[in-house]
């Protein structure tokens, strides 16, 4: 549980609909949102190659829920990620 405040309310019956609208406008005024239900959210592109790029910065290690190959950093992430990416 965090002690942030939500930005947005991913199940909320807006986002049912046309959800790019909804996305469109985060990426404007909220390109990282938090929600109870999703926690941290990028909503842009650059944000989200940076942060898959730099595990120095953005981990994977503080997950609770270790999920093989993406809840590991390099370079163990890069042994299951050669096994896998092929199917």
């Amino acid at each position: 549980m965090s002690n942030h405040e939500p930005d947005w309310h991913p199940l909320d019956e807006l986002m049912r609909g046309d959800n790019r609208v909804v996305y469109d406008r985060l990426r404007e005024i909220c390109p990282v949102a938090y929600s109870d239900s999703f926690g941290w959210s990028v909503f842009r592109h650059r944000d989200v190659v940076e942060i898959l790029l730099d595990s120095s910065r953005f981990s994977n290690s503080v997950s609770r829920h270790l999920s093989i190959p993406n809840g590991l950093d390099p370079p163990e992430h890069t042994v299951y990620r050669r096994i896998v990416e092929r199917y």
